[in-house]
């Protein structure tokens, strides 16, 4: 399986320690918790540079004779390992010393050096300086150093090993002195099987390290053949056998204990005067259950290794390296698993996990319990040892067969979701499934917004264990990403690249694309893929330049909902089709192309990528939607009572998350402190409270070329999802008898969309889950962070809420290390102030300013107001003049009655923009939408002017100004001279000047370091 691997550049202790904070606060609101062991990758420690001393010819012929270059690069490669050792050749003592003193040496090789006692004194020298490092010695003949080394009390040379030609020998040694030097080391979850020798000469422990090296190589050629994942081929490579060696029966003992229950076999030589002073229990008293191979060269010898229980070949004998293999390669456990009936007869054969799964489903209930052991071991040979640990769990409970299928069956389910979490996969219809999240068609790039979900998947398989939020698991939505080459594709097949596209009103160039056909290689992916897919999805665009950290694009390109429940594969397949040409489409409509002029890219420079999501949410009859959906920011521009920026804001709704993202009525509360209340009195949270929410309709049929893609969403009230149960950790009852918010639906009266059963009594953690991932998020960019989100809450006996992360993108602001003074100005000066602004800027500019006039101007005609205004918004981005933007409300809400419905593009060319108060409704400034997002992006500034300030906005001022333009609602005007805005987003206060004051370079700083 061809994968790619996300690239977790990360402050892995920040992280870790906000997980620990999150832990510890749940020990202590919960109890104890169990914690997870963590993982340690492969890998982490090793040789990686080799010093070998010899003469010239001596390493000519290791490098010609031996290959060892190419041999390390080969088997690096196999074990998917970078970190080749770097090999050197030294041939003076100097040379070495150096090398010793610069700590650049991991492993110091003698190699075919005449004279034992000349090496005996280097090897004393070099310890004498690097106690720690390995020093051994390799050569054609080693008897005369075997007798000097057996002379020293202590052990001066680590090892002692033959040299036959072959090269292997040295990976073989490399690969045996990592496991064994570094054994200390906490490099596994589970300690790998261990292959023992036991043998006092270095000539034959060589080659039975060589034989036990070449069998394991063989074993793992078999089990990583399969498709796997790449957490399960890592896993395995891993976890693969290793070899100890044991020169003494001394050193056996203690080998013996240390790896007792992990041991695979054990190597004996039972010749005469092999083992002197006998063999360590248990194999001298007759009680050993490992199995043993005995290298025997008489009779003798073989009555030795009958008496021990143990198998044996005879040295020299013709098929003595072959039994040798065989030997270790059986007890390394099967390659196929065959499950036989009581008559011996064949049922099924198993030779991947697939396979296994397909027969845990076939086999009969009353066989079943017979053949756990053997799974177990089959799954253990394979490195599989958690998913054999979850199998023993679910057999230890004992149940009844149809009970120990269905157990057996779920672990299985669990180990692959598992092994996929934090993996991009390429799409494969015979492996896709539940169990992948995320996987892509196509060999392109993936676009911002995918990029952003797999790091954070990434993240959250790296670190989060179950067992810190237990009763809320933090997941992400099954994804496909179609990759731009798939989009370069559609282009070019369709003759797509057309200079005319940018003539075409939308709708010309959504019916252009509509008839246009998806390439070829894509289509049976998606056919395969809707056939296995029966809930509804999302299509997202995630284009090359879309959530950048500078120009994020959000909610500049389409993105849209299918219903996909019908029964006809044929209809949900062409909806699909056709939502990814739209998408496709959207890269040409006016409000992309608009917002491209607000950046330096250009149209050339984008490439569409698209996202196929599952949708989140529940089914209640005809209708889909999440409990819960909302946006989460961990820098909050409006922090309110003793919450601080720093400490973020969510806004949260329940149903669909169309209400928050683009500006509609939500609630807001700070993840840290969710219990302080945002709203001052209740009667301010009544009016400002969520009434009515989205979902998807089952029923309906999405038509885009009419441009209706929002057709299969529909808006009903709080007593529909009352009658689905939704509300019940969500809202309160307003009474008003005694004006009383109580949390739940115990008592009668209006239903408050407040989540206080959730935020007040901490049923479920939901403050707590957002908080860490926004902690995660910004840690791991090194911005503050914006995510979308989604929760499912179910029934009490159901399964643990799940929170799926949507979205994460940056929220940074390119002059945040500006030191902004807003320094003095008189009364007359003053256009407006503001306590409450976002942005961190200088602006003098700007000599236009398009204003919503005040007496001119009713709620209700605030559909009428935005279509005035976008039509002056393109006219002075046509002539390239920034503007001041003043009006009342939220700007760019989708709700009328809270403000101006203008789109992004419809102001995009405003420099400032400034929200006035309302005077039917106290309107709450939103933050949660993708408006806001953009604004931020783009380093606009913007001021709330709050009701009863002071000084409001410049109204006579204004209206006493000759107009450049003018309509119904709206009205322009041009100054003679620039103006001058100012806004200290630190400190949340702003001003815009009538005109620049002199001098006034001299209030802006930059921030020292």
């Amino acid at each position: 399986m061809e994968d790619t691997k996300i690239q977790t550049n990360t402050h892995n202790d920040e992280i870790e320690a906000v997980i620990e904070e999150i832990a510890e606060q749940n020990v202590a609101d919960h109890g104890t918790l169990k914690r997870s062991p963590r993982r340690q990758s492969a890998g982490s420690v090793g040789i990686r540079n080799i010093l070998i001393h010899s003469t010239q010819y001596d390493y000519f012929v290791l490098e010609e004779e031996g290959r060892l270059s190419s041999l390390f690069s080969s088997m690096y490669g196999q074990l998917e390992r970078g970190d080749i050792p770097r090999i050197r050749r030294v041939e003076d003592l100097d040379a070495i010393t150096t090398s010793i003193d610069d700590d650049d040496v991991d492993l110091l090789v003698i190699f075919n050096m005449p004279g034992p006692d000349r090496v005996m004194e280097l090897a004393a020298s070099v310890k004498s300086a690097r106690p720690d490092l390995p020093v051994i010695y390799v050569g054609r003949d080693t008897q005369g150093l075997e007798r000097a080394a057996a002379k020293e009390s202590g052990r001066t040379l680590d090892w002692i090993f033959t040299w036959s030609g072959d090269g292997e020998i040295f990976l073989h040694i490399t690969q045996f002195l990592e496991d064994q030097v570094y054994s200390g080391e906490a490099r596994f979850d589970h300690e790998p099987r261990k292959i023992m020798i036991m043998n006092r000469s270095p000539r034959f422990y060589t080659h039975l390290l060589s034989q036990a090296f070449e069998a394991i190589r063989e074993h793992m050629e078999l089990i990583i053949r399969e498709d796997l994942s790449p957490q399960q081929r890592s896993n395995r490579i891993r976890h693969q056998p290793q070899v100890v060696i044991a020169r003494t029966p001394e050193e056996a003992s203690v080998l013996y204990q240390r790896y007792r229950d992990d041991l695979l076999c054990v190597l004996i030589d039972t010749r005469k005067g092999s083992s002197e002073g006998g063999f360590p229990p248990p194999w001298n008293a007759g009680e050993n259950t490992i199995p043993i191979m005995a290298l025997t060269s008489s009779f003798e010898d073989e009555g030795l290794a009958e008496e021990m229980g143990a198998a044996f070949v005879r040295e020299g004998s013709p098929n003595y390296n072959h039994r040798l293999r065989d030997f270790m390669s059986e007890r390394m456990g099967p390659i196929e698993l065959v499950f036989r009936d009581g008559d011996g007869d064949e049922l099924h054969r198993v030779g991947d996990m697939r396979a296994l799964e397909r027969s845990l489903w076939a086999l009969p209930g009353d066989l079943l319990p017979s053949f756990t052991v053997d799974i177990r071991r089959w799954l253990v040979s394979r490195s599989e040892f958690e998913l054999g640990d979850a199998f023993s769990d679910v057999i230890a409970t004992g149940p009844d067969p149809e009970g120990l299928r269905k157990g057996l069956i779920a672990a299985l389910e669990r180990n692959k979701a598992s092994l996929q979490r934090g993996t991009i996969t390429r799409y494969s219809r015979k492996t896709y499934g539940p169990h992948v999240k995320f996987s892509r068609i196509g060999k392109g790039a993936m676009g911002g917004k995918a990029k952003g979900l797999a790091f954070m998947d990434k993240i959250i398989s790296t670190y989060l264990y179950p067992e810190i939020l237990p009763d809320m698991n933090i997941t992400m939505p099954r994804t496909i990403v179609l990759c731009s080459d798939i989009f370069d594709a559609f282009l070019d097949e369709n003759d797509l690249r057309d200079e005319d596209l940018y003539n075409m009103s939308d709708e010309r160039i959504a019916v252009r694309f509509m008839e246009s056909d998806l390439p070829a290689i894509l289509l049976g992916d998606l056919r395969a893929f809707v056939r296995e897919t029966k809930v509804p999805i999302v299509v997202r665009s995630s284009s090359l330049l879309e959530d950048a950290l500078s120009h994020p694009f959000a909610g500049v390109y389409s993105s849209l909902l299918l219903s996909n429940v019908s029964w006809e594969t044929d209809m949900r397949f062409k909806e699909l089709c056709n939502a990814v040409k739209y998408v496709y489409a959207s890269v040409f409509f006016q409000k992309a192309r608009t917002y491209l002029e607000t950046t330096p890219s250009t149209s050339e420079d984008e490439k569409m990528s698209v996202i196929v999501q599952e949708l989140v949410g529940l089914q209640h009859g005809d209708l889909f939607y999440p409990t819960i959906s909302g946006v989460a920011k961990s820098y909050d521009y409006y922090p309110s009572g003793s919450c601080s920026s720093r400490d973020g804001v969510a806004n949260v709704a329940l149903g669909l998350g169309k209400a928050v993202v683009e500006g509609d009525t939500s609630f807001r509360f700070c993840p840290i402190h969710p219990k302080r209340p945002k709203y001052g009195t209740i009667k301010e949270l009544l009016r400002q409270s969520q009434t009515r929410f989205y979902a998807v309709d089952l029923n309906t049929y999405v038509n885009l070329v009419q441009r209706d893609e929002e057709s299969g969403l529909t808006t009903l009230g709080l007593e529909v999802a009352e009658q689905h149960g939704s509300l019940e950790h969500i809202a309160s009852t307003y009474s008003p008898r005694n004006d009383r918010l109580s949390p739940g639906l115990g008592d009668e009266g209006s239903r408050v969309i407040d989540f206080a059963p959730i935020l007040k009594t901490d049923t479920l953690p939901l403050a707590r889950a957002v908080h860490m991932m926004l902690r995660l998020g910004e840690i791991s960019l090194g911005t503050p962070v914006e995510i979308e989100f989604a929760v499912n809450i179910y029934h009490e006996g159901e399964p643990a809420a799940e929170l799926y992360l949507l979205q994460v993108r940056s929220m940074i602001s390119r002059d945040n290390d500006i030191e902004i003074d807003v320094g003095e100005y008189e009364d007359g000066d003053l256009l407006c102030r503001s306590d409450s602004v976002l942005g961190n800027m200088v602006v003098d500019d700007p000599y236009d300013i398009v204003y919503v006039k005040p007496d001119a101007f009713e709620m209700s005609k605030s559909i009428r107001v935005a279509d005035q205004i976008r039509k002056m918004n393109r006219s002075l981005m046509d002539q390239g003049r920034p503007y001041v933007l003043i009006g009342p409300g939220r700007w760019g809400s989708t709700d009328q009655w809270l403000g101006i419905p203008v789109a992004w593009s419809d102001i995009a060319g405003a420099r400032i923009i400034v929200e006035t108060p309302v005077e039917e409704r106290i309107i709450d400034p939103s933050q949660g939408s993708h408006f806001f997002h953009n604004m931020i992006s783009a380093n606009i500034g913007y001021m709330t002017i709050g009701k009863g300030e002071a000084n409001e906005v410049g109204w006579d001022w204004l209206g006493g100004q000759p107009a450049e333009g003018e309509s119904e609602n709206v009205k322009h005007v041009r100054l003679q001279e620039p103006m001058e805005a100012r806004l200290d987003g630190k400190r949340g206060i702003g001003v815009i000047l009538k005109k620049c004051r002199p001098g006034r370079e001299e209030v802006t700083s930059e921030v020292e370091g």
